[in-house]
């Protein structure tokens, strides 16, 4: 139960993930170890971590970490916590050791888990602005949509909850002179102002292309979703 309160009130500061975390009791147990330490690199403190799917995870995400051997430990056995800085593929993520302790370093083999994200969830994304991608003056929706369907991603008609990004394309030229922009801009108002309430990422083209780990040429006519190269995420300034 207390993982759905924390999925549904969204926190993406881990600062705050790390406050409701310790207010967890000892004795609670996760629901489930997400992914594996793989490797530690104790100089620049960064870690790389294994999981069974990346689909829906962002930067500045917390990971708790755990001793292996127990598919469910309990929250009071966490020896430290990791924030994810990269995606760097489908099955790996680099993050940042943020707490440790001195006797109990985090080690390869080590387990994470967290409660805000479960590995191979769909990101949901909002789509609102004018969707003239490829700038050729005509709506871009439809392949948009497609697009992100075909990445893995779910596209939702208005910003709640489990929504992982708010993709606002902005006005059109001559706004005045689009058919039905009066009431598309009435939704990406409401859209960007149930954003800001759900502390919903809101970001731009690129942004998005960045979270599915898609090329721009994606958008090509007859083309298929094509991943970046090394399929790799800006870590978070």
């Amino acid at each position: 139960r207390l993982n759905d309160v924390l999925a549904q009130a969204r926190v993406a500061n881990p600062v705050a993930q790390e406050a409701l975390a310790d207010l967890r009791s000892a004795d609670d147990r996760v629901d489930g170890i997400d992914g594996k330490v793989v490797d530690v690199d104790s100089r620049s403190e960064m870690v790389i971590v294994s999981c069974r799917s990346t689909k829906g995870i962002r930067p500045g995400l917390v990971l708790h970490v755990f001793p292996p051997g127990d598919s469910r430990p309990q929250f009071g056995d966490r020896k430290g916590s990791v924030e994810v800085t990269e995606v760097e593929g489908p099955n790996t993520l680099r993050a940042v050791i943020r707490r440790e302790s001195g006797r109990d370093p985090i080690v390869s083999g080590d387990g994470v888990a967290s409660s805000l994200w479960g590995s191979g969830r769909s990101p949901a994304v909002v789509i609102v602005g004018f969707s003239d991608v490829d700038g050729d003056g005509l709506s871009d929706h439809d392949r948009l949509s497609e697009v992100i369907t075909k990445a893995g991603g779910r596209l939702l008609d208005a910003v709640a909850a489990d929504t992982a990004m708010l993709v606002d394309l902005g006005k059109p030229k001559g706004a005045d002179d689009v058919p039905g922009w009066a009431a598309a801009e009435k939704r990406r108002d409401r859209a960007i102002k149930s954003a800001k309430a759900y502390g919903t990422r809101v970001g731009g083209i690129d942004t998005l292309l960045d979270m599915l780990g898609l090329d721009a040429d994606s958008f090509a006519v007859g083309s298929l979703p094509r991943a970046r190269a090394g399929n790799r995420v800006d870590p978070r300034r």
